[in-house]
């Protein structure tokens, strides 16, 4: 049984690893209208990025492998649009692409619509980010410099000093050493 059960989860984190791989060259565009694309989605991707990266014409766009809008059925009017998964050729698009609208931080309008744009990441990273959550409100009411590191570390600098997390309970215990007012200790 031993042997199996340390199989299985053997198994497991091939497996994240491999969903984690498959998306790393992925980016979701999230909040333009449907029907926007009656044109084709490529067409419109392009005219959107060359819009916010600032790239005339004469300047090749980067590279789309494809894209589509996420597999759910189409919205009631007055509810959110799907997302748009956009997976690149190049892993060095998407980070160019990314790395220039990060700064953003979820202010984008084109066309007069707001949009966000945001990475792909498999569903247990997206768990583990979450689990942050609590801590990272703590730390953003004091201003303290941090962030989420891929795959789902929390990374924090007091004082000059830059710590990183793997586990919240871990950064919970850190911060408290650290920080513990923070804590109302």
């Amino acid at each position: 049984m031993g042997d199996l059960s340390k199989d299985v989860k053997a198994l497991q984190g091939k497996m994240l690893d491999l969903e984690a791989r498959s998306r790393r060259n992925n980016l979701i565009l999230a909040g333009l209208p449907e029907g926007k694309e009656a044109g084709g989605i490529s067409p419109l991707l392009d005219k959107i990025l060359r819009h916010f990266l600032k790239l005339s014409d004469t300047i090749p766009a980067h590279e789309i492998e494809r894209a589509h809008r996420a597999l759910r059925p189409i919205p009631d009017p007055g509810h959110p649009p799907r997302h748009i998964i956009i997976r690149f050729l190049r892993w060095s698009d998407k980070n160019e692409v990314f790395k220039t609208l990060a700064p953003a931080k979820g202010k984008l309008t084109w066309d007069g619509h707001d949009l966000r744009m945001f990475q792909d990441f498999p569903m247990e990273i997206q768990r583990q980010r979450d689990s942050y959550r609590e801590l990272r409100s703590i730390l953003r009411k004091e201003n303290l410099r941090h962030g989420i590191l891929y795959p789902a570390r929390l990374i924090v600098t007091i004082n000059e000093e830059t710590f990183i997390f793997k586990e919240p309970k871990e950064a919970e215990k850190g911060l408290k050493k650290k920080r513990p007012e923070l804590f109302g200790m």
